[in-house]
Formats: structure tokens, sequence, C-alpha cells
């Protein structure tokens, strides 16, 4: 939006661009693993074609990358090689970023598509009904744990469903975890 900006986004001397095969690389020789990016949906490869079987998964993600078009910049996460793998943690908080609970929840109560546009490309996802409830019950101040205690749900029962609400929102990048909320 300035001289400044554009300067700074693509000509700054410091800057290094990396494609996510670059990016896989540089992170697998100083010992982290490969990246998981916030809004991972847009790096699958699925939405454009089938997977072809025995790819990687950073092929895949890489051909999706060249196929959107679209990608100015990577924002993800990366962690050591040997850190413990992922558990899911009830104490976590989820924020909803772009869209009220409420509408949300009674959208996905009437098992209506949500739309999203991403760079002028338009998506529908679809969330199960079942999870309406919890969805309404996000604040950014309850934990997991909570929602699912509100909503009379079993850890289990809760995990089955918040998998799905998880996978869709955070690949789009509609939700993140935050405890910097968190009422004492």
């Amino acid at each position: 939006q300035s001289d400044a900006g554009f300067y700074d986004l693509l000509l700054h001397s410091q800057d290094q661009a990396f494609d996510v095969a670059g990016l896989a690389a540089i992170l697998s020789e100083t010992g982290w693993g490969a990246p998981s990016f916030c809004e991972a949906a847009a790096y699958d490869l699925s939405r454009f074609a089938p997977v072809p079987k025995g790819m990687t998964v950073i092929d895949q993600m890489a051909a999706a990358e060249k196929l959107d078009g679209t990608m100015k910049v990577h924002v993800g996460y990366a962690r050591l090689q040997k850190a413990e793998p992922f558990k899911l943690d009830l104490n976590r908080i989820p924020h909803l970023r772009g869209v009220k609970p409420d509408a949300l929840s009674r959208a996905v109560a009437q098992g209506r598509e949500l739309p999203l546009t991403r760079a002028g490309q338009g998506y529908k996802l679809q969330l199960p009904k079942a999870s309406a409830p919890l969805l309404a019950a996000v604040n950014g101040q309850r934990t997991l744990s909570e929602i699912a205690q509100r909503n009379r749900v079993d850890p289990i029962g809760f995990q089955a469903v918040w998998s799905q609400v998880e996978a869709t929102l955070t690949g789009w990048g509609l939700m993140l975890y935050s405890n910097l909320l968190k009422r004492s």
C-alpha cells in the first residue's frame, strides 16, 4: 500500500523467499520437523487433483502451493524433530477469527454450508450439526474441557466432534488457540 511496504515485502536485502520445498529442506537440515501451516487447508493438494499414491506430504503441499498461485507468505509452525507427538489438550482455549460464535452455531445447527473466500476463490465448509452447541460456547475464555462440561459431552464424544471442527476451522485460519485471555 506504499513504496516502503512494497520494498519491505519484495525487495528487502535481508529477506529470503522460500517455497514449501525449500522451507521444508532448510528446517530438516537444521533439526526441525516438517512445517505445519496455519491455513493447512490451503496446502491440501486434493483441492486441485487426486493425490498420487506414495507422494510425500511435503511434495503434496509444494504441488498445492504451485497450483494455488495466490500464496505470498507462509505462516506456520515448526518443531524439533525429537519433540513429543501432539496430544489433544483440553486445557487449550479456542478463539474464533472473523466469525461470531452465535452466528456460526446457528448456521451449523441448520446444516448450512459456511462460505469462505480466500484470495478471490470461494469455498464451502461443512461442520457436523453436533458441533453447534460447542461452537456457541466458544468465548475466548473457556477451555475445551469447560466447553465439553457445559454441554454435558463426555471427553471421547467431544474429541470425535471437536476434531472435525478443529481440522476445518484451524485449517483455514478461522480458529486458533491462546491462553492470553484466560480467567484466573
